[in-house]
């Protein structure tokens, strides 16, 4: 369905009397109209004879007043003066706490009437406890070739069986997995198995859900992430796991169980197994709250959703680091979220409050399809790796295999595949990574104290690798090579030394195994712009202004002239449609993927120094960053010039430095850290003017030297954290 159209030339009757019912008639029916409806502060708000749109703001009053005793916010900001809609166009209407500073919101829906011939309302007033499973059978049908299979057999089949399937992704409890023997193995696959009393143990309710899902969308076959083990050696899981992702992304349809079991409370809620509610019949009715609110003789709904609901939550499902790249590899999803049910693919979003093919706040995310495609975009790789290492692990020792599978897909991009989860084509640039914000808090991952028999082969954690450690993670600004407008500063890595790997610390240089970085030896060829373009490229002029805000367009070096597209990237986003250099794409359907023996140490000839360094403060000179440096520490050279930052990994850490305070007596001198050089990096930044409220003239250029603290036991360096040196200081320091 289409956005609503034009039909402005009359009100309804009951608007006649009122400005703000009109205004906001007309945004619900006209896309174009973009007029703000100010309904003023709340007790202004409170004060009208308009009885259609009071009971709006009296609901909203209400939610506003919830909200900020929830977040303990009372009286801690100022009232708004202006409740109402934000200016904007399209079919997004949202309601803020104040139309100039946002604050607490609502996204509103006119409510469809099926009864009403090209009536403009777009939400559906749903069933309070039933799913409709016949929209599920809608979007599929629309997206998807509809197989006549349906589950007859309702018994266990093997993973061989060819045909379509669906498949389920939840957060699975590992530890009530039932164990399966030979004999109970071959009952299981019996014709009707599971409706036999001892036998359905072995399938959940969830499962049972599931399977009754599969069968209404038209499908036989459902996939589900073993409800029941079948005894195996590390190696064998090892290899399971890593085919996981294709089990998703190769589905028909993965049903999401995102939604908690809310028959539970707080850590039990956690660890129950979730539930598909809603589905009549067969399992419990859902809890969905939907708000409806009368509107003249019309009605107003209250979204559920917004539009990164279905990619981010702080349900189990979202927190659990398991699910994600189950969901990440899966291609069309249909997600049991916020007590609906809605349909996420590449190209669509829909949502059962809203009618049919209609679409609002539409979030795809193209990163994982850009990787799979074969282009080697950092800024997609790192972005997944900052979500990720922000979830949770019963043992932290899985964090590998939990994302064994992406990184063997993303194998097939990154020449020379993943060493603990960093990209041996890029090597140097991917250990410079550092905690996200300045107060971010990250922890050092610890082995679980499990047999060793139950120790897959990658579960080591490495101090050098963003994998070692928990929470969010950034890898700064990403290396230039695919152009986005929006970023105002970027870098290119160069490196300084060869690096190697070997299993202990005592591997014999001939042993050790040497990384090829390619990325950096090749990055010189393909800025070689008299070369004939690789397949499918096209070359285009080079802009002056970039698309985002007229800012400059930001380049490397050599780089200014042209621009580069390729057809096959998939992107919706106009401002990173380019890249500043062509290079040959992978076929990822033809490439085989690759995995590197995960051994633990490295190797290295470099540079190293002892620098004095202290809590940075914003009156630094190096310090360079808009928020508070609460975990960075500053470098000093032993002349008492800042010439460098540490990006420390949270407050434990940040203790260990002194305050500087060079004109007291009893100052006490800096910590001594010891670093080690990485690389090079130069890097370019728009300056921001203050007056445009916006990046502009002149483009900086600065050369960095990127170090890591280190802490040396039994003659090996552990990582401690990132941090940078600027080149043209890095002479007052005494490396060796």
């Amino acid at each position: 369905m289409s956005p609503p159209s034009k039909n402005t030339e009359e009100y309804p009757t009951w608007a006649s009397d009122c400005a703000a019912c009109q205004t906001l008639w007309k945004r619900f029916v006209d896309p174009d109209c973009h007029d703000e409806v100010d309904f003023g502060s709340a007790e202004q708000a409170l004060s009208t004879q308009c009885l259609a749109h009071k009971p709006l703001v009296q609901g909203f009053i209400d939610h506003m007043a919830g909200v900020k005793s929830k977040a303990n916010l009372e009286g801690k900001r100022p009232a708004s003066e202006n409740i109402g809609i934000g200016n904007g166009s399209g079919p997004k209407i949202t309601m803020y706490e104040s139309i100039t500073r946002l604050g607490v919101y609502w996204g509103l829906l006119l409510a469809h009437k099926d009864s009403v011939p090209d009536h403009p309302g777009t939400g559906r007033i749903l069933d309070p406890d039933w799913v409709d499973v016949n929209i599920l059978k809608q979007w599929k049908q629309t997206y998807t070739t509809c197989l006549d299979h349906r589950c007859r057999k309702k018994c266990l089949v093997t993973g061989e069986t060819p045909g379509a399937y669906v498949a389920l992704s939840y957060v699975e409890q590992r530890d009530k997995r039932k164990i399966l023997d030979a004999d109970t193995l071959k009952k299981l696959q019996q014709a009707g198995s599971f409706r036999d009393s001892i036998m359905s143990e072995y399938a959940t309710p969830l499962i049972q859900q599931a399977m009754y899902l599969t069968s209404a969308i038209g499908e036989r076959y459902l996939w589900a992430e073993r409800p029941c083990s079948i005894p195996t050696t590390p190696e064998n899981e090892t290899g399971q796991i890593e085919l996981m992702g294709d089990v998703f992304a190769n589905a028909v349809v993965t049903i999401i169980a995102a939604d908690p079991n809310d028959d539970c409370d707080g850590d039990e809620a956690g660890s129950a197994e979730p539930v598909l509610a809603g589905l009549k019949d067969v399992s419990k009715p859902r809890v969905l709250g939907q708000k409806v609110i009368p509107f003249g003789d019309e009605h107003i709904m209250v979204r559920n959703t917004n539009i990164f609901s279905l990619v981010h939550g702080t349900t189990p499902y979202y927190e659990d680091g398991w699910t994600y790249q189950q969901f990440h590899m899966a291609r069309r999803r249909i997600l049991f979220r916020s007590g609906e049910i809605h349909w996420q693919c590449q190209c669509s979003v829909w949502h059962e409050e809203l009618v049919p093919d209609f679409e609002t706040d539409k979030y795809i995310d193209l990163r994982l399809p850009t990787v799979a495609a074969g282009f080697p975009d950092y800024g997609s790789l790192s972005h997944a790796f900052t979500n990720y290492n922000e979830r949770t692990l019963d043992r932290d020792e899985d964090v590998v295999p939990a994302i064994s599978s992406f990184l063997s897909v993303a194998s097939r991009t990154f020449e020379g595949g993943f060493l603990f989860g960093i990209p041996e084509t890029m090597f140097e640039l991917s250990l410079i990574w550092r905690r996200y914000w300045n107060h971010t808090n990250i922890r050092r991952r610890t082995i679980s104290t499990a047999s060793p028999d139950d120790q897959s082969a990658s579960s080591g954690l490495p101090s050098w690798s963003w994998i070692g450690w928990q929470g969010m993670i950034s890898h700064g600004y990403g290396e230039a090579a695919r152009i986005n407008h929006r970023q105002n500063h970027i870098t290119e890595t160069n490196p300084t030394t060869e690096w190697f790997t070997g299993a202990s610390p005592n591997t014999p240089p001939t042993e050790r195994r040497r990384f090829k970085s390619t990325w950096y030896k090749n990055r010189d060829t393909y800025k070689d712009f008299t070369k004939p373009l690789p397949p499918g490229w096209t070359r285009h002029e080079g802009p002056t202004t970039g698309i985002f805000r007229d800012e400059p367009f930001l380049h490397p070096d050599g780089c200014d002239k042209y621009i580069f597209k390729h057809p096959a990237l998939p992107n919706s986003d106009d401002a990173m449609d380019s890249w500043y250099f062509p290079f040959p794409v992978v076929d990822t359907l033809s490439a085989p993927r690759f995995m590197p023996e995960q051994t633990r140490y490295l190797f290295c000839e470099t540079r190293q120094a002892s620098v004095a360094a202290y809590k940075s403060t914003k009156g630094d000179q190096i310090y360079l960053g808009a928020d508070e440096p609460t975990n960075v520490a500053t470098l000093f050279s032993g002349e008492g010039r800042p010439i460098g930052s540490l990006w420390l990994p949270n407050e434990e850490s940040r203790a260990l430095f002194p305050d500087r305070a060079a004109d007291r007596e009893d100052a006490k001198p800096g910590l001594l850290v010891d670093l080690v050089v990485i690389c090079e990096m130069k890097t370019y930044s728009k300056t921001f003017n203050k007056e445009k409220k916006a990046y502009d003239l002149p483009i900086k250029k600065e050369d960095l030297i990127h170090v890591l603290w280190v802490e040396w036991k039994d003659g090996v360096a552990y990582r401690l954290a990132s941090g940078s040196l600027k080149a043209a200081t890095h002479k007052m320091v005494n490396c060796s």
